[in-house]
């Protein structure tokens, strides 16, 4: 992480975690679980009762991972990296979504709301069954609801930025955490053996 203020990165460990399986989703799953960990004991803190901090806020300052050419590997960092554009996408809507003129009539977040509405009361099956819903699922759906409708509307905003900004905005990669561990390897037993030539 790089702190503010001209300090030093610094590395954190999220540590060792043992999944179920080795499948990309049960990874990615795990991955999620364990930011959003972190960021309940944060929020759990009085630091965090101050300034609540939410998961794809972490997700969005990511910018990649290391891994190996597994083909699971290559199918997680796919899923991370979309994962990576939505949280992105849901930060830019949220920002353009909260500076957007409220006094505008028919504005284009009404119409995002109003279409990502309207679709999610085609998927439940209309009115009438969201109202025998229990309160916490239709909780679950309502954020659900303003969430899609942040990710639309940043979509149209990233339309409209210039290039440049479009690119970072987009930047995740893997790289092979494999071959950085084996050069390590290599080249400290190397020095190793000619620690031993002139000892």
């Amino acid at each position: 992480m790089v702190p503010p203020h001209g300090q030093k990165p610094k590395d954190h460990f999220l540590g060792v975690t043992p999944e179920l399986d080795h499948t990309a989703a049960t990874q990615v799953e795990g991955f999620k679980k364990r930011i959003q960990e972190l960021c309940d004991d944060y929020n759990a803190s009085p630091l965090g009762a101050e300034h609540c901090f939410d998961s794809w806020r972490i997700w969005q300052k990511m910018t990649g991972y290391l891994s190996d050419h597994a083909a699971d590997q290559k199918k997680v960092f796919r899923e991370l990296d979309t994962y990576h554009r939505e949280c992105n996408l849901e930060l830019l809507g949220e920002v353009a979504m909260a500076l957007e003129d409220p006094d505008m009539e028919e504005s284009e977040m009404n119409q995002i709301l109003d279409e990502k509405g309207e679709e999610m009361m085609r998927a439940i099956g209309g009115v009438a069954h969201w109202m025998e819903l229990p309160d916490d699922e239709r909780l679950r759906l309502a954020k659900k609801l303003v969430q899609d409708a942040e990710i639309c509307f940043g979509e149209r905003m990233l339309g409209r930025l210039p290039e440049e900004l479009k690119g970072e905005m987009g930047c995740y990669w893997s790289g092979c955490g494999m071959h950085k561990d084996l050069n390590a390897v290599k080249g400290g037993a190397d020095r190793m053996s000619k620690w031993w030539e002139v000892s």
